[in-house]
């Protein structure tokens, strides 16, 4: 009897060991996937920022002198990143003076007019 009542207390506690240790497992497997999705994301838009950066100063002397056809040649670039959608140039009146889309829609997606930062 004695025995039977060991083995029950015995499996007892390895059952909650084994859950307390799987909610553990569980629980930093969600901090580490929702920590890499923030990284990654932070990632991204530093990338693009960096990207925004380069393509301004390369754009820089087209836009002085009114050079539309270099500032296009400058944005067709981005068809080696993929991830980007579309991208515009406006100039210092607010109309554009270049356009990049991968597709036909994300060209007709691109404002007339640039909005606001961000």
């Amino acid at each position: 009897m004695f025995q039977s009542i060991r083995h029950s207390i015995l499996r007892k506690f390895t059952l909650a060991m084994l859950a307390t240790t799987l909610s553990a497992l569980l629980l930093a497997s969600a901090i580490l996937l929702i920590y890499d999705i923030r990284t990654f994301e932070a990632g991204w838009v530093g990338d693009l920022t960096t990207q925004s950066d380069i393509l301004a100063k390369t754009n820089l002397a087209a836009l002085e002198f009114n050079d539309p056809k270099i500032v296009k040649e400058n944005l067709d670039q981005l068809k080696a990143r993929p991830g980007i959608i579309a991208a515009a140039i406006y100039a210092a009146n607010g109309q554009v003076v270049a356009s990049y889309g991968n597709t036909p829609e994300a060209r007709q997606a691109i404002p007339p007019t640039p909005r606001a930062s961000g």
